[in-house]
């Protein structure tokens, strides 16, 4: 009888047994949820298979049933900023009592009007609009972004995010990549403050865990 693999191939996803990180995940969440945070960022490096993403995943699940957060994953291969834009205003669209912005974001990072016309409102005017109405509302904001790259997007992002914390605004960022990856982003001149932020380094998966958890899985 061959056993039921209680693991998963599948990039992300949770599998039926997961090989916890209660230590990186405390860590994180309590940081975060404190009253007066110490960080609020963490950077999750490790090779391929770690479990990067479903640490990333398991926080940002466990934050967004707490009505006090609001999660938004973004797409490393896209205009981080713009895709921020897109992805905040339409979590705040469904949350109650929150004042209407009143704009859209466009590919050209240019807002349109509620009637129509076109409005100087780029995408960092709208994030920080909809950061202070969370904040008014004693919301705070969760950015994930998995597998991040050390490219100008990446920069351009991170530059973006430092004033944000300059501002105090209610905003927190968890990211996952490769060592290379986060190694050169740590080290960009321009970045300061990601040299700063705190790492947590996913070493293999124990052997003796997993072969443990295969063998107990049930058998068809």
């Amino acid at each position: 009888m061959k056993a039921n693999n209680p693991f998963t191939l599948t990039f992300g996803k949770k599998p039926n047994e997961c090989i916890a990180r209660y230590e990186a995940t405390d860590m994180i969440l309590s940081t975060f949820t404190a009253a007066n945070p110490v960080n609020q960022a963490y950077m999750i490096e490790g090779l391929r298979g770690s479990g990067k993403t479903v640490l990333m995943t398991a926080i940002a699940s466990t934050l967004r049933q707490d009505s006090n957060w609001v999660v938004v994953d973004l797409n490393s291969t896209r205009d981080l900023i713009e895709d921020l834009a897109l992805r905040l205003s339409d979590s705040c669209r469904k949350l109650p009592n929150l004042p209407e912005v009143g704009f859209n974001v466009t590919i050209a990072g240019v807002g349109l009007g509620i009637n129509g016309t076109h409005a100087l409102r780029d995408n960092i005017s709208l994030i920080e609009e909809l950061l202070e109405a969370l904040e008014k509302k004693s919301k705070k904001v969760l950015i994930t972004i998995d597998e991040v790259l050390g490219d100008e997007n990446m920069r351009r992002f991170a530059s973006e995010y430092q004033i944000f914390l300059r501002k105090n605004y209610p905003v927190f960022l968890l990211m996952t990549g490769l060592y290379e990856n986060i190694h050169q982003i740590q080290n960009d001149p321009a970045l300061t403050f990601l040299l700063r932020t705190p790492k947590i380094s996913l070493g293999p998966l124990s052997i003796h865990q997993i072969t443990k958890d295969f063998g107990e899985s049930p058998r068809f």
